[in-house]
């Protein structure tokens, strides 16, 4: 009787650390995935920002100076992000980061890309122009 209480004692131990181990990297995984989705949030939000710029650039051949924002997540501010138009797609993805980037598209064609750097509470000026019916995203003032 006491060896199979002893047993039945180290498999309910057993299941029981097992437990734990799997709920503490389920909390784990949950907290930094959280943070991961807030930086692609965010990332969305400019690319789709960029488009419909891009779409209104084309539509009234106008050239649209804006002020990007920082990514962030929680306290930490993402020094850098990159943005690259090409055909008809604007994609964004943090510097630094294994996230995966974001993408929003544009009805016409578009080209240009640089890195938007973050400093002062936001990175930096962008222009979206027309330039031989190709719409251009480009760093600083429009031209």
């Amino acid at each position: 009787m006491r060896g199979q209480l002893s047993i039945e004692m180290f498999i309910a131990m057993s299941l029981a650390l097992l437990f734990f181990g799997w709920l503490a990297n389920f909390v784990n995984a949950a907290s930094s995935s959280q943070a991961s989705s807030s930086i692609l949030a965010q990332e969305k939000a400019v690319a789709s920002t960029l488009a419909r710029l891009a779409n209104t650039a084309c539509v009234t051949n106008m050239s649209i100076q804006i002020l990007l924002p920082c990514i962030s997540t929680g306290s930490q501010t993402i020094p850098a992000y990159f943005i690259n138009a090409t055909n008809q797609t604007i994609r964004v993805a943090a510097a630094g980061l294994n996230s995966s980037q974001a993408a929003a598209g544009a009805a016409c064609q578009l080209s240009g890309g640089f890195e938007a750097q973050c400093s002062g509470g936001n990175a930096g000026q962008a222009c979206v122009w027309n330039y031989d019916a190709t719409i251009r995203i480009s760093a600083g003032a429009c031209p």
